[in-house]
């Protein structure tokens, strides 16, 4: 099963975080011949030996970007993910080399590993890699991060971190994968205006045979739902029909919430105030009549809350390109899903 991740919620902390601390003079090393980047931030997912005998830690750099309310970026930078090997379970020094299902020490996989650039709205564009290194390096107890990699459009790209790695155990399911929620049940209903809903069909993005869709919606109060659903392939329209949770990514199924590294919200959830609720259970039914979408959501959360939600209304369903090398720009929705919302990349 994949895990999934967003550049969302937490993202703020982390920057926040950095911005309070003394800034200090970052030079890149000397050896480096082109115009680097500076990483603000370096976060990771550590998940042990799961995929071989190394131990693998899905690491991301980020430059400085503002964020919004919700946690998403909101201005231009860059941002790269390296699916990291390591010989030992501390993150180990050396240059690490691309390569393609190996999982081997020493090496970092090349289908989690990518490049996304953001404009000034918070959307990016997203870019495979097909060569080059990163070299692992200690000063203390900071890590130091060069990056000299080859796009698949054949540009280079490089770039420098030197700070605070933060690692989050992936290795098994804590209570922090529902953190946000109250644990004693309360029931919420939403009512969503007309010009607050937003539908993407991503396509078949895990590859498992259905069309990815995010619906995302808002009330009148500050109130949000974002629900992952899938349905069959080629849908230009959005589906009708009841969909339940499951972690099977079938047609007419949703998948559940919770947050990846603690951090990143994945799958389906709601915001209401300074609350989270994981949705897991119960069912949301999509009707059509005369092109009025009538969408009811009756579902309940990690924790036994329950979550109710109408609207009544025009849904137009945008189609979403994928491929690095053809996707227009796009917003990271405050779901999140293969990578930042969604998609900055999937996890296993």
């Amino acid at each position: 099963m994949k895990k999934i991740f967003s550049l969302v919620a937490g993202v703020s902390l982390l920057i926040f975080a950095a911005s309070c601390e003394k800034e200090q003079p970052i030079t890149p090393p000397v050896d480096n011949k082109t115009d680097s980047l500076i990483f603000a931030t370096a976060t990771a997912g550590y998940y042990g030996t799961e995929y071989s005998e190394a131990y693998n830690y899905y690491t991301q750099l980020a430059t400085a970007m503002q964020v919004d309310s919700t946690g998403s970026y909101a201005s231009a930078g860059q941002v790269v993910t390296l699916d990291l090997y390591s010989v030992d379970s501390v993150l180990t020094e050396g240059t690490y080399t691309l390569s393609s299902g190996t999982y081997a020490a020493g090496t970092f996989d090349v289908e989690y590993t990518k490049w996304y650039e953001f404009n000034d709205k918070g959307e990016y564009v997203t870019f495979g890699i097909k060569s080059g290194t990163v070299k692992v390096a200690k000063s203390g107890e900071k890590y130091v991060f060069t990056v000299n990699l080859v796009d698949s459009l054949d540009k280079v790209r490089t770039g420098y971190f030197t700070g605070d790695l933060v690692v989050q155990d992936q290795t098994e399911s804590t209570s922090d994968d529902y953190a946000g929620e109250p644990e004693t049940p309360t029931q919420t209903t939403l009512t969503i205006p007309s010009d607050s809903i937003a539908a993407s069909n991503y396509g078949d993005y895990y590859e498992v045979g259905t069309d990815n869709i995010s619906l995302e919606m808002w009330d009148a109060n500050g109130g949000y739902i974002a629900l992952e659903l899938f349905t069959e392939k080629g849908a230009t329209t959005l589906p009708v029909g009841t969909f339940n949770f499951a972690t099977t990514y079938a047609a007419n199924t949703l998948l559940p919430g919770a947050l990846f590294w603690g951090m990143f919200p994945t799958g389906s959830f709601a915001a209401v105030n300074e609350d989270y609720f994981w949705l897991e259970g119960g069912s949301v039914t999509i009707a059509l009549t005369e092109n009025v979408y009538t969408i009811t959501v009756a579902a309940t959360s990690h924790f036994g809350s329950t979550i109710n939600a109408t609207y009544t209304g025009a849904v137009t369903l945008e189609t979403v390109e994928t491929e690095a090398a053809a996707a227009p720009a796009r917003n990271f929705a405050r779901s999140a899903k293969k990578a930042p919302h969604k998609h900055i990349t999937t996890r296993r």
